[in-house]
């Protein structure tokens, strides 16, 4: 339920910051709340012309009244009650409009809070604007009064480019809103452009003082203005590169000479040629990689902003000397090794420009090959003159390998030798080697032979060394039974069954007695069995021949 007030003077003073003023955002009319249909009773004409931003303030006023405000196209406007005492409301129309408001609000309006109204609101036309302030549900008069505020926002943007110009362009100026021409009285600028370099909505760079200067450009419309800075550059100074040179002895450096600019940024370019620029900004740079015999183009340029660059070239020629480099002696000295070489002193050559050249070679180290190698030194003086010369490397290994063991052990056996380890030698050169034997294995022959080991290195010297190989077989074949059994018999015996040994080296045993047969002697007569293996080993065992006749 909305409640009456009291006639109350109210004067209230906003203070609000300039930034949020200045910096006020229209998002749209405001349409809020009821809205009334218009006032007859006229307050007068409140223009809002006390800065951007800032309140024009009318206080006392009377509920139920309209006043009448000048405004413009696209530009933002609000209207506020704020602080009253009394349910508000505010109704905007245009022109001579009675009906139908474009703005509105009854309480709490974007400005304000409570039962206060507030508008913002952005004219699509060029008249005035009729603004209704009453009490709660359209009321007017009564006694009590309010204070009434209304200021201009700053919503407004210049749009033409701000980019960089050089002297003397000119650049259409553009804003929004866009100017008007014919616009309502009291209500301030109607769009106007100004500051240094402009007329009217075009601004023309002027000449800086220095090589370039910031302008600013300020767009008034109504009663609020911004503001552009353009950046202006002056014409570069004209770019001079130098005389032309000539650099002697196939010389690959050499040093510009452009002019300093007084406005602007020099930089140095490769058109044509070779050569690279030691520091390009300077304009007595190095230049190093000229080909000598060859000319190269380079440039100086120097630029200001966006304005046309100026630029200029200077050719350079390196003059080829045309003489080959002249070796310091007539005949190299041959290299010898009897394994390899690893490195070579390289010889030296004279030249008329650059002093003394240093000879290279394309042959890979170390040199191991035998026999002769012929090395091809180059002496190049770097302005693409150049000679050779040959050396011989000679490689001659007649070293033949030194047996690790001076004196090689016997290998003994009683049988057979079937593997021999090969004994080792070491070599001047090939470190290593394994001596090598024709002798077949395995070796049986009883007595001593001797195995010849022969060393042979890569490059095909050799040594020898011999080994005895001992074979000597003494142990007796070994009876296959323990104990023979007796052979009996009543009258005699005229046969027997050699038994049989087992002899350690695995050749024919020979079996022998000495019975004479047959036997017919009454009683036991012992028989002496012989066993003797290939190599004269011979063992005995007995055996019992018993006659009984009963």
């Amino acid at each position: 339920m909305k409640t009456f007030y009291s006639r109350v003077y109210l004067t209230l003073l906003l203070i609000l910051s300039g930034s949020s003023l200045l910096n006020a955002q229209c998002t749209g009319n405001t349409t809020s709340g009821s809205f009334c249909t218009r006032s007859n009773s006229y307050y007068g004409e409140i223009l809002p012309n006390q800065g951007c931003g800032n309140y024009t303030s009318v206080a006392p006023y009377g509920p139920g009244l309209y006043f009448r405000m000048p405004v413009l196209p696209g530009a933002c406007y609000s209207v506020q009650t704020c602080g009253a005492g009394i349910d508000t409301q505010i109704g905007v129309f245009q022109g001579t409009a009675t009906t139908g408001p474009f703005s509105y609000n009854d309480d709490n309006g974007p400005l304000c809070t409570g039962t206060a109204a507030s508008v913002n609101f952005v004219p699509t036309f060029n008249d005035y604007a009729r603004v209704d302030v009453r009490q709660y549900n359209c009321q007017s008069g009564g006694s009590a009064s309010i204070t009434v505020r209304v200021r201009q926002n700053n919503n407004l943007q210049i749009t033409s480019s701000s980019a960089s110009m050089c002297a003397g362009q000119t650049r259409t100026l553009t804003a929004t809103p866009s100017p008007v021409t014919a616009f309502t009285a009291n209500a301030g600028n109607g769009g106007a452009f100004t500051g240094t370099g402009v007329s009217g909505t075009t601004f023309t760079a002027p000449t800086p003082a220095g090589a370039s200067q910031t302008y600013t450009i300020t767009y008034t419309y109504g009663y609020c203005s911004t503001t552009q800075s353009i950046t202006v550059f002056r014409n570069p100074t004209a770019a001079n590169a130098g005389p032309n040179q000539n650099i002697a002895c196939g010389g690959t450096t050499a040093t510009l000479a452009g002019n300093t600019p007084s406005f602007g940024t020099g930089a140095w370019s490769l058109v044509s040629g070779t050569g690279t620029i030691t520091n390009p900004s300077s304009p007595t740079s190095t230049v190093t990689g000229l080909t000598p015999g060859a000319s190269s183009v380079f440039r100086w340029t120097i630029t200001n902003g966006p304005c046309t660059a100026s630029t200029d070239n200077v050719s350079i020629t390196s003059l080829n000397d045309g003489a080959a480099p002249v070796p310091n002696v007539a005949t190299l000295p041959n290299v010898t090794a009897q394994c390899q070489v690893s490195s070579l002193t390289p010889p030296t050559a004279t030249d008329n420009c650059s002093g003394t050249v240093t000879g290279t070679t394309s042959t890979s180290l170390p040199i191991t090959a035998q026999g002769t190698t012929v090395v091809t030194w180059t002496y190049t003086d770097g302005n693409g003159n150049s000679s050779t010369q040959t050396q011989n490397v000679v490689i001659n290994d007649n070293t033949a390998p030194t047996p690790n063991a001076a004196t090689l052990p016997n290998v003994t056996a009683q049988c057979s030798v079937t593997s021999l380890t090969p004994p080792t030698a070491t070599d001047n050169c090939g470190g290593s080697v394994t001596g090598t034997t024709g002798t077949s294995l395995p070796i049986t022959a009883q007595g001593t032979t001797v195995v010849t080991w022969t060393y042979t290195d890569v490059n095909g010297n050799s040594s020898t060394q011999t080994q005895n190989v001992v074979i000597d077989d003494v142990t007796a074949p070994t009876p296959d039974v323990a104990t023979l059994a007796d052979v009996t018999a009543q009258c005699q015996v005229t046969a027997l069954t050699p038994p049989t040994a087992t002899d350690n080296c695995g050749g024919t045993v020979t079996v022998t007695n000495n019975a004479t047969l047959p036997i017919a002697t009454q009683g036991t007569t012992v028989v002496t069995w012989t066993y003797t293996d290939v190599n004269g080993n011979s063992s005995t065992q007995t055996q019992n021949v018993v006659i009984d006749d009963v």
